[in-house]
């Protein structure tokens, strides 16, 4: 590969990006994401896909959990809705990233939800995924 070929190619990739990231729309649904609920310690308790409103739903039995999401190709907002009154959280700008990418709030921490023990009942929680818009500085 000549040098101009490699700066064509770059540039090429590069243009391609920047019109990706042009067309998207903050706060439109992101729909088809790999998304899931990581419980603490560790364990994965549910993989799921968001819908054409950019939501999954999960059941929930007592613990604390932490969402994640594969792949994502765009600069993602994540919102968390439980069901059962607790107040609503939202993520910073997720980065597109590869493999497994976390919810995190201001200060890069995971972001967690707690479901209290008591009764035998499973709940809701809802994890909403919007567009960002362009984002200017990373974070993961």
């Amino acid at each position: 590969m000549t040098v101009r070929t490699a700066r064509f190619a770059a540039f090429a990739a590069v243009s391609v990006l920047m019109m990706a990231f042009a067309q998207s729309t903050p706060g439109t649904p992101i729909q088809g994401t790999a998304v899931g609920l990581e419980g603490d310690p560790g364990s994965i308790v549910a993989p799921g896909r968001t819908d054409a409103r950019g939501e999954a739903v999960f059941a929930v039995g007592p613990g604390r959990y932490s969402v994640f999401l594969i792949n994502p190709s765009v600069p993602t907002i994540v919102t968390v809705t439980p069901v059962n009154d607790a107040p609503v959280m939202i993520s910073v700008p997720i980065m597109p990233g590869r493999g497994r990418v976390y919810a995190v709030d201001a200060a890069g921490r995971r972001l967690f939800v707690r479901k209290a023990g008591g009764g035998d009942r499973d709940e809701y929680l809802r994890v909403t995924l919007t567009e960002a818009g362009p984002v200017a500085a990373p974070r993961r």
